[in-house]
């Protein structure tokens, strides 16, 4: 079991008062006002060994109050403005899977996924147009991730890496994000060790 509290200060340009006029159409700018976001997370985890297979599963809740959301308002009807805001909070709520493996002395690999359930709830005043109003945001929906990780190794010298992560789709106070996914293959190749290994042979 465990438990932990994170303090995440918000960046210079979320803080920079500045309006960006890049796009006219879509205005943006930091908030001085900001104030730092803290996550409690607990977490309750199981692991079994067997031989050479290692599984770890552990249900988590966290919860971020303060958290920080960019927040859309529409000036006139062609133009927007975008700046950060402190929500109320947002918590998830899910479960994790982990399993290593060590196929042969020379081929490793792992692996893990998660489901959750994310939510998001706050409010802003909205000052556009002259007006003057609390405008509530809330948010719930479920998500998952998966990543994977395998490694090759040749001789002592040669390795071969294989990274792979995908994560669902979720959505925020305003805005949802489509699902993201990546691949990456990486070689490294100890020269010394291999002319090392050369001479003694």
């Amino acid at each position: 079991m465990s438990y932990s509290r994170r303090i995440e200060r918000p960046g210079f340009h979320e803080l920079n008062p500045f309006i960006d006029y890049e796009d006219p159409l879509n205005l943006s700018s930091g908030n001085p006002t900001l104030n730092p976001e803290f996550t409690n997370s607990y977490e309750f985890g199981i692991t079994s060994i067997f031989n050479t297979t290692t599984l770890t599963a552990n249900a988590f809740y966290r919860q971020t109050d303060g958290v920080i959301n960019n927040i859309r308002v529409l000036l006139d009807s062609n133009v927007t403005m975008s700046r950060p805001e402190n929500m109320l909070n947002n918590k998830s709520l899910g479960m994790e899977l982990n399993a290593q493996q060590e196929l042969f002395s020379w081929w490793k690999f792992d692996a893990s996924c998660s489901y959750y359930k994310f939510m998001v709830s706050g409010s802003y005043i909205d000052s556009s147009r002259g007006l003057y109003k609390t405008v509530d945001l809330n948010s719930s929906n479920y998500s998952w991730n998966v990543r994977f990780n395998t490694n090759v190794s040749y001789e002592k010298t040669l390795d071969f890496q294989l990274t792979g992560y995908y994560n669902g789709p979720t959505r925020n106070a305003q805005s949802s994000v489509k699902d993201m996914y990546s691949m990456d293959l990486g070689i490294k190749w100890s020269i010394l060790d291999a002319v090392r290994q050369s001479i003694s042979d």
